[in-house]
C-alpha cells in the first residue's frame, strides 16, 4: 500500500443528470451523503437516501436540499428518505418492494453502507453482522432491484450501474491462512464464532464483495453496449455492476472500533486520508463515468483494476 494517495479529479463539469434516479445507502453521513450531495449538484433528479436512523436521515434531506449549489441550480431536486436496515433481510425486502411500486426507474444504486466492528455479534437475521450488513443484504437488494434497472432506458450518456464499496482491505482476508475446507454451507462457516476473527472479517467481507461483483458480472453480461465509437448505445436491459475503494478518506468509518485499533487506524487517517470530497468523487466516477468498461470490475483510484 502506497503511502500518498493520487488525487481524485472532480467530475467533469458537463456531467448532467437531469431525470436521473438514483438509491445511496448510508446516506446520512461520510461518504454516503457526499455523493448524494454531488449527485444533487449535477442535477440528478431524485436521490433516495436508504438509512437505518430515519431521523437522521430527514436532518440529512434538510441540510441537502439547503445546500447552496442544490438551491441555484437544481431548485426541483427531490430527496426521499427510506428506511433500510441491512442487519434484516426484512427490511431489504419490505425496502425493495417500496422502491419497486413507487418508481417507474432506477439509474443508480449506490451500496455504500457498511460497518466495521472488532466482536462477534449476530444479525436479525442470524448471521454474523459484518458479513450481513456488508455482503449479504447488499447482494439481495442488487438482486432485488436488478429488474427495475434493466428496465431503465440506457441513453447515449449513461447505463443504469450498481456501484458496491469495497476496500483495498480485501487483501488482507483470512483465506490465505485458514483456506476453507469443502463443506455444505460457506455461510455457516462465517457464522461459527469460532471461524471469526476481529483483524480479519471486514477484509473477508470486502473480499467476497468482490467475488459477488465478478460473479453477477459474469452471469448479467453486456450485450454490445458500446458503439464503435466507444458512446453508449441506446436499449434496456443493460445493467453495470462494480465494485470502488474510495482509498483511506477522512471519514469516522473506524469509530466502532475498540480504542487500541482506532489510535493507529486514525492515525493513518491523519497522516494520508483523502477529503470526504475527494471519496465523494471516487464513488460518483465508479457510478456515473466509467461506465461499462468497468463491469464486473474493481476500482481503484479511479483506475479499472482486473
Amino acid at each position: 500500500m502506497p503511502f500518498s494517495q493520487p488525487q481524485i479529479l472532480p467530475t467533469p463539469p458537463e456531467t448532467d443528470l437531469t431525470g436521473r434516479i438514483i438509491i445511496v445507502t448510508g446516506a446520512t453521513r461520510g461518504l454516503g451523503y457526499e455523493a448524494s450531495l454531488q449527485f444533487l449538484r449535477l442535477k440528478a433528479s431524485t436521490v433516495i437516501l436508504a438509512v437505518r436512523d430515519v431521523v437522521k436521515g430527514e436532518e440529512a434531506r434538510r441540510r441537502l436540499l439547503a445546500d447552496a449549489e442544490v438551491c441555484r441550480t437544481n431548485t426541483t431536486a427531490s430527496v426521499i428518505v427510506l428506511s433500510l436496515d441491512l442487519a434484516d433481510f426484512d427490511s431489504v425486502m419490505r425496502f425493495a418492494k417500496m422502491v419497486r411500486e413507487r418508481f417507474e426507474r432506477l439509474d443508480i444504486l449506490l451500496l455504500n453502507a457498511g460497518i466495521n466492528l472488532a466482536r462477534f455479534e449476530t444479525s436479525k437475521s442470524g448471521h454474523e453482522i459484518l458479513m450481513q450488513v456488508n455482503l449479504l443484504s447488499n447482494a439481495l437488494l442488487s438482486l432485488l432491484l436488478f429488474p427495475l434497472l434493466q428496465k431503465t432506458p440506457t441513453d447515449h450518456t449513461h447505463i443504469p450501474t450498481i456501484t458496491f464499496v469495497g476496500s483495498m482491505g480485501q487483501a488482507f482476508h483470512s483465506l490465505a491462512s485458514f483456506p476453507l475446507h469443502r463443506q455444505p454451507s460457506i455461510l455457516a462457516h462465517y457464522d461459527e464464532p469460532k471461524s471469526y476473527s476481529r483483524f480479519a472479517r471486514y477484509p473477508d467481507t470486502k473480499l467476497f464483495v468482490a467475488l459477488f461483483v465478478r460473479a453477477l458480472a459474469e452471469r448479467m453480461p453486456l450485450t454490445s453496449s458500446l458503439s464503435k465509437k466507444g458512446e453508449v448505445k441506446e436499449g434496456k436491459d443493460q445493467v453495470v455492476v462494480n465494485n470502488v475503494c474510495p482509498g483511506t478518506v477522512d471519514t469516522a468509518a473506524d469509530n466502532n472500533l475498540p480504542w487500541y485499533l482506532r489510535i493507529p487506524m486514525n492515525l493513518n487517517r491523519k497522516l494520508r486520508a483523502r477529503t470526504v470530497q475527494e471519496g465523494g468523487r471516487a464513488l460518483v466516477n465508479a457510478a456515473l463515468i466509467v461506465g461499462p468498461r468497468s463491469h464486473g470490475a474493481y476500482i481503484s483510484n479511479n483506475e479499472i483494476k482486473r
